[in-house]
């Protein structure tokens, strides 16, 4: 009796090695698997932000039509920021290279338009750039609009003028105008309940 449980102890023991050693493989080809897989998608998310961005130049390059391109609406969620362009070309018309400074000037709105502390645009970068004749430059344009914004109601909408200058120069180089929405937020789920 005494030779069979040393036999079922040893027995026990021997199984409870094999199953700490199959979990253990188990775990590290788990780790294994994550990090790989994790690895493929990273490189797919670098691969498919890189050809939006590619996309995005060919677009802007494009879609100028003459010296001066930016949207006349914009539409910005109540407590969230929307990024735009401001696109100048160098038309030729102008010393080459020459710099052009853009500037944006909030006009007058109508009654119950949002105040310019809960509705404003700004330019984010150097709003001063130099090109040389047929080519172009992007000038960011960030909106904000916080969370108690008043909401756009019939044509009661914030809007800015834009005015592009050559440098030294006193006339405007391009000009132009644009509005901005303030629609309501679609809150967490983006608008999916409700």
């Amino acid at each position: 009796m005494g030779r069979n449980k040393s036999k079922q102890k040893k027995g026990t023991i021997e199984l409870s090695i094999t199953t700490i050693v199959v979990v253990f493989i188990g775990i590290v080809l788990l780790i294994l698997g994550v990090s790989f897989v994790q690895n493929v998608f990273s490189k797919i998310d670098t691969t498919a932000e890189k050809s939006f961005d590619q996309l995005d130049t060919f677009v802007e390059q494009l879609g100028i039509e003459g010296s001066f391109s930016a949207p006349s609406n914009i539409e910005v969620e109540q407590g969230e920021s929307k990024i735009f362009k401001i696109i100048v070309g160098h038309d030729g018309l102008v010393p080459s290279p020459s710099t052009f400074v853009v500037s944006l000037k909030r006009t007058q709105g109508e009654a119950g338009t949002a105040t310019e502390a809960q509705v404003k645009a700004k330019i984010i970068d150097d709003t001063q750039k130099s090109i040389k004749s047929g080519q172009q430059i992007n000038f960011p344009v960030q909106v904000i609009a916080t969370k108690d914004a008043l909401l756009a109601v019939d044509g009661s909408y914030p809007s800015y003028s834009i005015d592009v200058k050559v440098l030294g120069q006193s006339e405007s180089y391009e000009s132009g105008a644009f509005q901005i929405a303030v629609v309501p937020s679609s809150g967490v789920f983006g608008g999916l309940f409700g």
